[in-house]
């Protein structure tokens, strides 16, 4: 899907590569972060109408994607000034994900697939 493909281009290793060493690209890298986030989980139930498990396919690799560029960009160098933006936008996703109460929970439930990226 589009979402899929947007969230899989953001984690590239080139994109990460640049955010690490610009402030502008780590600004953007956020901004396209949240703007996914921000059609999160609406967008999937258009898409996907009444197919559970579309949606659930369909919202876990743009929850992947997000959080692997959100934890990318805390490693950002302090002087960004990303860190606080980061961290909320991974508050705002797990909060939009059915069954998660908070940030930690996300990340524990997405580990091992967040480290695959």
């Amino acid at each position: 899907s589009v979402a899929a493909q947007i969230s899989a281009a953001l984690s590239s290793e080139s994109v990460l590569e640049a955010v690490s060493q610009d402030q502008v690209a780590a600004w953007s890298l956020l901004e396209a972060c949240r703007a996914l986030v921000d059609c999160f989980p609406a967008k999937f139930v258009d898409m996907c109408g009444d197919d559970v498990e579309a949606v659930k396919k369909e919202s876990s690799a743009v929850t992947i994607g997000v959080s692997y560029c959100c934890i990318q960009l805390l490693g950002c160098p302090s002087e960004f000034g990303v860190q606080e933006d980061a961290t909320e936008t991974l508050q705002i996703l797990a909060n939009r994900i059915v069954g998660c109460k908070d940030r930690p929970e996300m990340l524990r439930l997405y580990f091992r697939d967040i480290l695959r990226c």
